[in-house]
């Protein structure tokens, strides 16, 4: 009876909200907001943050559009007060109802009918509060003060007694000179700005806030882990935390897949419990990353029951796997490796790094975070690096991640800068860690935490002349913070990872390091990399195929947005390089601009034109990242992941990543599509040397025959051949060596391209080796003919071939090129190439909206 009248109260109280089957509804509705003290109270959405507030009550200009980025500077230095009344007519007949806010960024006051909650100061932890004795049945008013939290950074500054270095914090556009308070607030590092986004420094109850009401007993927490695997078995655990208002006998039930296989009973005292149940899973369908195999899901449920009622369930969906980080010493004395097992096997980890999806959080939805993480597995990746900078993603994130067998690397929020450290400090940070690492803690995908990004190699505690950061402090200071480091990412963090994960999931103390107490000097031999040298050293594109580390999990180029992106948030009169608007949207200002150009510069012809400019920036990217990925697969096992900076990106901007802001795919992640295939042909030159590898995933050996056409541009056949080639299991080979001089035996190296094919099981596997740079190549014009045709009301069939080479052809539907199933592809002559689009419209139609783009100084596009 007291269920049902639950149930009836939430479907008729004021915030309009729904209970769900566990007893929880969330306050959702009726929010209102102003500045604090001032003026009339507004709409407010929660989840929401002041920003996204402001702008849906028209009090702001869009924060993404031209330059408005440095006149919403005032917002995070106000405070500001959100409030809502809801009715609980029911709730007195429970014994316990609980207030839950799982997520408050960040300084804030809660109280709830007059009475303090929490004093928060911190975005990622979760507050709950006992409030069965604050309810009233009608007219509960929640009241939530925000306090600016640059403000109440500066006093924490002040209070601490000096500056700490914060890298990227743009604290002088914030309008505070050279103070940087990022540090000093468990914030999200990226919102106070950086070089992939704005400066918006937000505040507000960004994740749910939710009432939670039960009698007697329930169950708090949920963790099932596995211990070991075997193709008969798998041997499990099940843990749980209850909570119990009175002694008696209690019944634990487990189900699988909806089928009960264990039941204990305890005898349990008034209070909070830990147990944990052992079980198995006979002929075990195990987790796999991508292209491994399955990522097969269990769901598992715990039923609490008393006397024959049920009191309590909760589920969750768990996958069967084992990881392991493999860190051991070179049996020839060359280094330490660095790698990932899966179920006792080794995966050369091919991904990107992930950023938030958003600079205003409670914006990235459920659909935008699958279309990402999907987006992520359509291009064969099998991992992403949750970056320090940013947050630890939602729920969403990781079950899709779970479900498309996308590996998790998953920092702890440091990134780039000296933290404080005491007793308040740590005992905060534990808790944070706590609250994430149990939360995330069932998802099969979560294979590494690690305790920061760029903090080790910034401080270089063993390395001391060349340290970025000791420098700036006394010898006395400086072993204060060794300490303060070794505290945080050396006990607390992998503590709380130990204790709460049951050794289910290794941890790294700093991304990137060689491991902790090594010298760091011979970078490319130790632990896992950061090769910026490409970029922002300036180092050439090809340097990638000689820089080759154990683990490289972080490397990129820069481009811009395609010309139907960058419309949508630069003012038409702006659209220019260097405009004030463009600038705004350059992260990178000291020099993102001028380096991304010297790249172009260095491979392709440049003219005033704005929109190829943007599209040459996008070859450019492409073409770096491809050498790069093909370059660390065709050296495993030395080399054994290769993650790419970065997948997608914060805002719209010129950035690193592959997918732009709006979703669209830019040439980079196209060109990486192919580069992360299972099995990869991969053609390179260095020097006068040519050489061919074939490089593969797979868990089988390949047997095939390798043929090799070099052609010129018009399509006239130069020379042909044929050989025999064999690729182990995950392995890769050097198929073929030659000299370049010897092989063109006089043929133009500008007019010619080595067309290189593998075929193994009636399997082709394809790769093209130019001979010049694109700058110096005499590309020919090239006759492009296209026709259209729907197969289905959804999708419609682009088909193209060309009677020249048409160099990194690029088709557009109404001025947009990242939506299509493949672009910016080199069409051979005579060739032809079907690509899909997803429009509703009639084939006639849509042909006539679409447009193409080459390298080629001419294209002629012929629409059939």
């Amino acid at each position: 009876m007291k269920r049902l009248l639950l149930i009836l109260w939430l479907l008729t109280a004021a915030a309009g909200s729904r209970i769900s089957a566990a007893g929880r509804t969330e306050l959702n509705q009726g929010w209102k907001f102003r500045q604090y003290g001032l003026g009339e109270w507004l709409p407010a959405a929660v989840p929401g943050t002041v920003h996204t507030d402001l702008l849906a009550n028209g009090q702001i200009p869009d924060p993404f559009y031209g330059s408005s980025q440095s006149d919403l500077q005032w917002i995070d230095k106000t405070d500001w007060e959100y409030c809502c009344t809801f009715d609980a007519p029911e709730l007195a007949s429970y014994d316990n109802v609980r207030l839950v806010f799982e997520g408050v960024d960040c300084y804030a006051d809660i109280r709830l009918n007059g009475e303090l909650l929490h004093r928060t100061g911190n975005m990622f932890r979760t507050w709950k509060s006992d409030v069965k004795g604050l309810l009233k049945s009608r007219n509960n008013r929640l009241h939530v003060v925000f306090h600016s939290p640059v403000m109440q950074g500066l006093k924490n500054m002040a209070a601490y007694g000096g500056r700490l270095t914060a890298n990227n914090d743009l604290g002088a556009l914030g309008g505070l000179g050279p103070n940087k308070v990022s540090v000093f607030t468990r914030k999200s590092g990226y919102q106070y700005g950086w070089d992939l986004a704005p400066r918006y420094v937000t505040s507000g109850l960004w994740r749910p806030v939710a009432l939670e009401a039960w009698n007697e007993a329930r169950v708090e927490d949920f963790h099932v882990r596995t211990r070991s695997t075997g193709p008969r078995k798998a041997q499990m655990s099940a843990s749980a935390a209850l909570r119990t208002d009175a002694a008696g006998s209690y019944r634990i039930r487990i189900l699988l897949n909806g089928k009960s296989i264990l039941t204990a009973d305890k005898t349990l005292d008034a209070g909070t419990h830990s147990i944990e149940e052992p079980f198995e899973i006979p002929s075990p369908r195990l987790w796999y990353p991508n292209g491994m195999g399955e990522p097969y899901l269990y769901d598992v449920e715990l039923v609490l029951e008393k006397e024959g009622r049920e009191l309590d369930r909760t589920a969750v969906r768990c996958g069967v796997r084992t990881v392991s980080l493999r860190c051991r010493d070179d049996a020839d004395g060359r280094g330490r490796g660095f790698g990932f097992e899966i179920n006792g096997i080794p995966v050369f980890c091919k991904g990107s790094n992930y950023v938030p999806a958003d600079a205003f959080l409670p914006r990235i939805s459920r659909e935008k975070t699958e279309f990402l993480v999907r987006s992520a597995a359509q291009a064969n990746m099998n991992m992403l690096r949750v970056w320090g900078g940013g947050t630890y993603e939602s729920d969403d994130f990781y079950e899709m991640c779970d479900r498309y067998g996308i590996m998790v690397w998953q920092d702890f929020v440091f990134a780039c800068n000296m933290y404080p450290g005491s007793a308040q400090i740590y005992a905060d940070i534990r808790a944070e860690a706590e609250d994430n690492v149990r939360r995330l803690r069932n998802h099969p995908s979560l294979v590494l935490w690690c305790g920061n990004n760029e903090i080790d190699v910034a401080w270089k505690p063993h390395d001391k002349r060349n340290s970025r950061f000791r420098k700036f402090y006394t010898e006395e200071e400086a072993e204060q913070f060794d300490r303060v480091n070794e505290t945080i990412f050396r006990n607390i963090l992998p503590g709380v990872v130990d204790s709460l994960c049951g050794g289910t999931v290794p941890y790294w103390h700093s991304s990137p390091s060689p491991g902790w107490g090594l010298d760091t000097a011979d970078r490319w031999r130790y632990g896992d990399v950061h090769n910026w040298d490409v970029w922002h050293k300036g180092d050439p594109i090809s340097a990638y195929n000689t820089q080759i580390a154990r683990f490289t999990s972080e490397y990129g180029l820069q481009s811009y947005p395609e010309l139907s992106s960058v419309e949508r948030f630069i003012p038409e009169g702006e659209r220019r390089l260097a405009s004030p608007s463009m600038t705004s949207h350059q992260g990178d200002r000291k020099k993102g601009d001028a380096r991304m150009l010297e790249y172009v510069d260095r491979s392709y012809l440049r003219s005033d034109d704005f929109a190829r400019t943007l599209y040459l920036s996008q070859l450019m990217q492409a073409e770096g990242m491809k050498t790069a990925m093909e370059a660390h697969r065709r050296n495993m096992p030395y080399c054994m992941g290769s993650l790419i900076w970065q997948l997608n990106d914060v805002w719209p901007c010129a950035s690193w990543s592959g997918i732009d802001y709006y979703g669209r795919w830019k040439a980079m992640h196209y060109f990486v599509r192919k580069a992360c295939e299972p099995v990869v042909v991969s053609p390179y030159i260095q020097g006068d040397t040519l050489d061919i590898f074939v490089v593969s995933d797979l868990r089988k050996p390949l047997r095939g025959v390798m043929k090799l056409t070099l052609t010129d541009f018009s399509g006239n056949e130069l020379k042909s051949s044929s050989h025999p080639v064999t690729v182990g299991a995950a392995a890769s080979q050097r198929a073929l060596r030659y000299g370049v001089r010897d092989y063109l035996d006089g043929a133009d190296p500008g007019n010619a391209v080595l067309v290189c094919e593998f075929r193994s099981d009636k399997t082709a596997y394809r790769a093209l080796q130019y001979f010049e740079t694109m700058k110096n190549a005499a590309l020919p014009a090239a006759a492009v003919r296209i026709r259209a045709e729907k197969p289905d009301a959804a999708t419609c069939r682009i088909t193209v071939s060309s009677d020249k080479l048409a160099k990194n052809l690029t088709l557009h539907y109404k001025g947009t090129a990242g939506i299509f199933s493949d672009n910016y592809f080199d069409l051979l002559p005579g060739e032809s190439r079907s690509v899909t689009l997803t429009a509703p419209e009639d084939a006639a139609e849509i042909l006539r909206h679409i447009e193409c783009m080459a390298l080629n100084p001419e294209t002629t596009i012929i629409k059939l």
